[in-house]
C-alpha cells in the first residue's frame, strides 16, 4: 500500500467516524452514562474527525510531497494524541475503548513509517 492510497482510507475512516459521532453520539456506551455532555463532545469530536478527514480526502486529490509531508504530521499528532486521551478512559474503567486505543496506535504507526519514509 502506497502513502496515497493510505491517505484515502484514512480520509474514509475519519469522515465516516465524524459523521457517525456527530449523527449518532448516543451509540458510545459512555455516552449513555454520562449523559448530555458525552453527547456533545462525541459531536465536537465527530466534528473535528469529519474535519481531519475532508482534509486528508484534499490531500489525496491534490496529492504531492508538500501536503503529503503535512498530512503525516498533522495525523501523528491526531493519531498519539487520540490514543492518548482514549487510554485515559479506560484507566477509569470503561473497556470500550481499547479498541480505539489499538486502532489509533495502529494507525499513528503507519503514519509514522510513512513520515519517516518521506524524507
Amino acid at each position: 500500500m502506497g502513502l496515497r492510497t493510505f491517505v484515502l482510507i484514512t480520509a474514509v475512516l475519519e469522515i465516516s467516524a465524524g459523521i457517525a459521532f456527530f449523527l449518532v453520539p448516543h451509540l458510545l456506551p459512555s455516552a449513555q452514562e454520562v449523559g448530555p455532555l458525552a453527547i456533545m463532545w462525541n459531536r465536537m469530536f465527530g466534528v473535528a474527525a469529519l474535519a481531519l478527514g475532508y482534509y486528508a480526502l484534499l490531500v489525496w486529490r491534490n496529492f504531492a510531497t508538500g501536503p503529503a509531508t503535512g498530512f503525516t504530521k498533522v495525523f501523528i499528532v491526531f493519531h498519539v494524541g487520540t490514543s492518548a486521551a482514549l487510554f485515559t478512559g479506560y484507566q477509569a474503567g470503561y473497556d470500550i475503548f481499547v479498541a480505539g486505543v489499538a486502532l489509533h496506535l495502529v494507525m499513528a504507526a503507519i503514519t509514522i513509517y510513512y513520515s519517516v519514509k518521506l524524507r
